[in-house]
């Protein structure tokens, strides 16, 4: 079979003993427990197997059992998802320290943008490490999808900036705005690569230039007859995250009441939440339009407030999401931060929003019940959190028991997590649970192995 040809190649270019002696026995119950997972693969609906397949994969990679992640990526009947799993089993091998074999995996892959994320995953994790002609070399190998060589680029320039190679930044960002000029037909303007290369100049700290570039495309599009709404909101988040917040404004309101505004309303008051400056925050959510997108700005709000301890506040801020449906889902989107940090008030939160959920019509989303289950278990109450989990459809579930099973294997009840991944009969929730309790074992071995870095960081 063509993977086992690819395996035996990578062999010798991939042996890596991950573990000590001491810890086999995990680390053979590991790779046990994720080829049962990956066994249920191919019972998963179709549209989930690619992300199941290549999460499970990566594990299996990091597990030092490449010939099993081959298997599961394999069992993938297209060839542009056997590509993206191919991916993610790169990017272990990469991390491993092997760039020749997970570049030689990913040569493997069918041509294709799904191969180009592969791609760009390792350029990006090599630019974070400040290995930039390593990062530049992968990013050139980028044929098939001009945004995303664009988006390496401008991402490698923007760790440069950073890493005081100012010159060499320039360089890497005038060869992103050079591919951008090259587009085709079918491919976004101009303009918007170049809204792209200016949050990556804002991104790196480099503000004069971010706004250089932004006034010159502002020039351009305000000469547009009519103006193109996407593009003068798009300007608009430039200026936001370039810190240019009254030119910001002028162009918000330009724009008609809609999608494209109110995503940049969102991002101001985004940025007002981080200056703690409430009253303009909350000014700037009030006139979002769409009660979605208004909900989780005052969530995010409410979120920065308890994050500063001031969780009363947090919870009136919320009173501002009037739909029972949405105010559920922004309380227990918020118990759940408080619960990570250990905050005290989250069992309160946690409360208001159960009975939001209870009163509201119709019954809010499957996540938002998941969410109130992970919480539920972060707390301690596990048997709750069970019984929260078996109310959910099966493709709403798999998230839970997958949080659970690691927080129970993490916790040392390796056992409670495996008898709740046995208690599922569904293939989908089942395969993640047994990828959950996987994953806070290798997280367990990585930290013995590393002492000082207690998971994979990238």
């Amino acid at each position: 079979m063509f993977w086992i040809r690819i395996f035996v190649l990578l062999n010798g270019l991939m042996a890596v003993t991950i573990y000590g002696f001491a810890q086999e026995a995990t680390l053979s119950k590991t790779k046990d427990l994720l080829r049962q997972a990956s066994k249920l693969v191919p019972e998963i609906p179709e549209t989930q197997q690619m992300s199941v397949a290549s999460n499970i994969a990566n594990a299996q990679a990091r597990a030092g059992d490449l010939q099993g992640a081959l298997a599961t990526v394999y069992l993938l009947k297209k060839p542009q998802d056997q590509a993206q799993a191919l991916g993610s089993v790169a990017y272990s091998i990469d991390y491993s320290g092997n760039l020749n074999g997970a570049l030689t995996l990913l040569e493997s892959a069918s041509k294709g943008q799904s191969r180009d994320v592969g791609y760009i995953q390792i350029a990006n994790a090599h630019a974070r490490d400040r290995d930039f002609a390593g990062a530049l070399a992968v990013a050139h190998r980028i044929q098939d999808d001009r945004p995303r060589l664009i988006e390496a680029l401008d991402n490698i320039a923007s760790e440069r900036w950073k890493a005081g190679d100012h010159s060499g930044a320039q360089q890497n960002w005038e060869e992103a705005r050079q591919v951008a000029k090259q587009r085709s037909a079918d491919e976004p303007s101009v303009e918007f690569f170049l809204s792209g290369n200016a949050g990556s100049h804002a991104q790196a700290g480099d503000t004069a230039g971010a706004l250089q570039i932004l006034r010159e495309m502002r020039v351009m599009a305000e000469q547009r007859h009519p103006p193109d709404e996407g593009l003068l909101s798009t300007l608009a988040m430039g200026f936001i995250q370039a810190g240019d917040v009254p030119e910001a404004l002028e162009i918000v309101k330009r724009l008609p009441s809609g999608s494209n505004r109110d995503i940049d309303l969102m991002l101001l008051s985004n940025e007002m939440t981080e200056k703690d400056d409430i009253a303009d925050a909350e000014g700037f959510a009030s006139q979002i339009a769409d009660p979605q997108l208004k909900a989780h700005t005052f969530q995010e709000i409410a979120n920065a407030q308890a994050e500063s301890g001031r969780p009363a506040s947090a919870i009136d801020t919320l009173d501002n999401v009037v739909d029972l449906t949405q105010r559920a889902e922004a309380l227990a989107s918020l118990a759940m931060e408080q619960a990570q940090r250990g905050d005290g008030a989250a069992e309160d939160t946690l409360g208001r929003a159960v009975a939001a959920a209870r009163e509201a019509a119709p019954k809010p989303p499957d996540y938002v019940f998941a969410n109130i289950a992970v919480t539920e278990a972060i707390l301690g109450d596990f048997e709750t959190a069970k019984q929260t989990v078996r109310t959910l459809q099966p493709d709403s579930r798999w998230w839970a028991l997958e949080n659970m099973t690691q927080m129970l294997a993490g916790s040392g009840d390796l056992g409670g997590a495996l008898q709740l991944a046995a208690d599922e009969t569904n293939a989908y929730p089942k395969a993640c649970a047994l990828l959950g309790a996987a994953n806070a074992m290798l997280a367990q071995l990585h930290a013995n192995k590393n002492p000082s870095t207690a998971a994979n960081n990238r």
